[in-house]
């Protein structure tokens, strides 16, 4: 799998070097590979996926499209996403499909983003490692005999691994920040309420 940055991968994209189907595809198989050893995705959205890749190779043919157009990303697994399931890492959740979609992740994909899977968290999001009795442990790629940290470990290892080169985690307590540096990769804290989580679980209203 390509170590390019997502700028990197958007200039492709824009430049018609490679297709936001064909970049989709290769992610895929990549991420099967890091699933298989880290443990960082809590559901796959693979048909999704490719039904956005193929509208975003539509709009980049007639050089139109939002500024993520074609880019394979991730989204932590306690942000909604409208009739995908979202258990917040808990059994307790896990029937739960949210009839709408959060703010943040809506912008995304507004922006031509392609989520092809969400990644694991632990139960509510309130440890900074990253495992639960539903999804199991997520390890580090570093070292499989290592936490990821925590809360957004599935998505600081999907970025770290290769497997998409964003993810969208959230940050109450340090839950960016620390599985960002124990997987060494760059994890953003936005400031407070400058990223809207809403709709979302009763606990943070946005990602802080």
């Amino acid at each position: 799998m390509s170590n390019k940055t997502a700028v990197e991968l958007l200039s492709d994209l824009r430049a018609h070097h490679i297709s936001a189907v064909e970049l989709l595809e290769q992610t895929i198989q990549h991420a099967e590979h890091v699933a298989e050893t880290y443990n960082p995705f809590s559901i796959k959205l693979y048909e999704r996926a490719r039904k956005a890749a193929a509208h975003a190779d539509e709009l980049l043919a007639q050089g139109l499209g939002g500024p993520l157009c074609g880019l394979p990303i991730t989204i932590k697994d306690s942000q909604w996403l409208e009739g995908v399931p979202c258990a917040n890492g808990s059994r307790t959740q896990q029937d739960f499909i949210p009839h709408s979609t959060s703010a943040a992740v809506k912008r995304l994909e507004e922006a031509g983003a392609v989520i092809f899977a969400k990644t694991t968290c632990p139960e509510f999001c309130l440890t900074g490692t990253t495992s639960s009795e539903l999804y199991g442990v997520t390890s580090n790629p570093w070292n499989i005999e290592r936490t990821s940290g925590g809360s957004s470990g599935g998505s600081a290892v999907a970025v770290a691994a290769g497997a998409g080169s964003m993810s969208l985690g959230g940050d109450g307590g340090g839950s960016i920040r620390i599985p960002a540096a124990f997987c060494g990769i760059v994890g953003f804290k936005p400031s407070f309420k400058a990223v809207p989580r809403e709709p979302c679980f009763p606990s943070w209203s946005t990602i802080v």
